[in-house]
């Protein structure tokens, strides 16, 4: 809105009333946060204050309306979808590698940065077995493991190991003795061979090994094809009542947003407490997410951050993260997928494992036959395909897509096809709105340029009857002024 100042000038407002321009104009700035926030918001300082306020809020309207809109809410589903649907198609991928191994196997293993701490729970259910085999594939040594029964065999008979991850590698590098080693670093689980052996890993059929629904190899990353540089599944397996691992006193910036994704409130939250229990309720208490939001944590190991019913709130993320957990510098964010960014990001940060596209002979292309094998026996052989069928098959293998209740169960290829109809139909929805809306102007700006602008016939019209009316004005007042000269001549 733009008004005529008493003194000469212009006053620039939006239509909420905030002052842009009088003789001096307002400041834009970007809000604070950390790298990979969604999108950091925009603050506006009016000209001659020093208090600053969210610029998106003073929006309402018009072009700019419309983009922010869209960018702050059709758009950032759209891009959580892609980052669903990227960790989708790694988690399938690395599924399937995981179950597999390459002729000859790899000297070591190498594993992803779980988050996990020495500390924590153990929390697998079933069997695994790790072999140490020479570079033709037979075996050197098997090493068995039952996870429900605590104890790990080398073939001397079963020993228990402790209930933590710490406890278990310590268990396993003993197990392995003069063959190989174990060791568990900054989140990273890692086994590797002695000399020119080499690691493969496969679980039996009738009792897999389990984690929060994933193989004691797939959640360790042990044998990825697909490498991330951040977190691509946020079910942990982590239980409410572990360590919690964060420093006490960090702290976490939380935003709370409108239906339009426009930022109405931030607020802190301070690590305290020991456990992940104590963090759910710090995040529940009523100076955090209070009358907004609730915070749980499920049997999987996964927190979530969901939304309540209050007016006007659409949507709660983590927008600035000071957090970390232990030696594996994962945020509270990161680990648990709490940021927009941090869950949109996955589809960013995908790569094959550079080990394997250095050397394709590292791709896992057979299958470790395991059960009942004794040192000498072929436990690889050279020709099997089993490993790529299974890769073949990873992209229509139903998995599980979303969190919480927002959940769906389907394969790889289904999700990304219904991803891309859905991306179809919202371009499609955009393009009929903007069509509308302008046509909706168009018919605005013509029906005030009927009122505003010349007509050339009415106005010949109008001077022709001006004209006329004139003419007729003239004879009266001369008619007039002959009937007083004649009056005045006969006096």
């Amino acid at each position: 809105r733009v008004t005529e100042r008493s003194l000469g000038g212009v006053e620039v407002r939006t239509n909420s009333g905030l002052l842009l321009v009088d003789n001096r104009a307002a400041t834009l700035s970007r809000n604070g946060g950390v790298n990979g926030e969604r999108f950091r918001s925009l603050d506006i300082t009016p000209p001659g204050s020093t208090g600053s306020i969210g610029f998106e809020t003073q929006v309402r309207g018009g072009e700019l309306r419309g983009l922010l809109s869209a960018r702050d809410g059709e758009l950032t589903g759209l891009a959580n979808d892609l980052g669903e649907f990227a960790a989708g198609l790694a988690g399938a991928l690395n599924a399937a590698h995981n179950a597999s191994a390459s002729v000859p196997p790899p000297t070591s293993l190498a594993g992803r940065n779980t988050g996990l701490l020495a500390g924590d729970a153990l929390n697998f259910s079933g069997q695994s077995q790790i072999a140490i085999t020479d570079s033709s594939g037979r075996l050197v040594q098997r090493v068995d493991v039952d996870f429900d029964a605590g104890t790990i065999n080398n073939g001397g008979g079963p020993v228990a190991f402790g209930g933590t991850v710490g406890g278990f590698t310590t268990a396993l590098n003993t197990a392995l003795g003069g063959n190989g080693s174990a060791s568990f670093t900054n989140g990273q689980l890692t086994i590797s061979a002695n000399g020119t052996d080499g690691v493969a890993i496969a679980d039996p059929t009738a009792a897999p090994s389990s984690r929060s629904g994933r193989g004691f190899s797939e959640f360790f990353g042990l044998n990825d094809v697909v490498r991330q540089a951040s977190p691509s599944f946020f079910d942990t397996g982590l239980s409410g009542t572990d360590a919690h691992g964060f420093t006490p006193g960090d702290t976490m910036t939380l935003a709370i947003r409108n239906e339009d994704g426009n930022i109405i409130r931030t607020v802190d939250y301070t690590i305290a407490g020991a456990t992940f229990d104590d963090i759910v309720t710090g995040l529940n208490d009523v100076t955090v997410l209070g009358g907004y939001g609730t915070a749980s944590f499920d049997a999987d190991g996964r927190l979530t951050i969901t939304p309540t019913n209050a007016p006007g709130v659409g949507s709660i993320d983590v927008v600035a993260d000071q957090t970390s957990r232990g030696t594996t510098n994962l945020a509270l964010s990161e680990l648990f997928g709490l940021s927009s960014a941090g869950r949109s990001n996955r589809a960013m940060t995908l790569g094959i494992d550079p080990a394997i596209a250095s050397n394709p002979a590292r791709l896992a292309t057979a299958t470790a036959a395991l059960a009942g094998a004794n040192v000498g026996d072929r436990v690889l052989t050279p020709g099997d395909t089993s490993g790529v069928d299974r890769l073949l098959a990873a992209p229509n293998t139903p998995r599980v897509f979303g969190s919480g209740s927002a959940t769906m169960t389907a394969s790889v290829s289904d999700f990304g096809s219904s991803l891309a109809a859905s991306a179809g139909l919202m371009a499609s929805a955009f393009e009929s709105r903007s069509t509308a809306a302008l046509s909706l102007r168009d018919e605005a700006m013509f029906r005030r340029q009927s009122v505003e602008g010349v007509n050339l016939d009415e106005e010949m019209v109008n001077m022709t009857t001006y004209q006329q009316g004139y003419a007729a004005a003239s004879r009266l007042i001369q008619t007039a002024q002959e009937m007083y000269d004649t009056l005045l001549n006969m006096v």
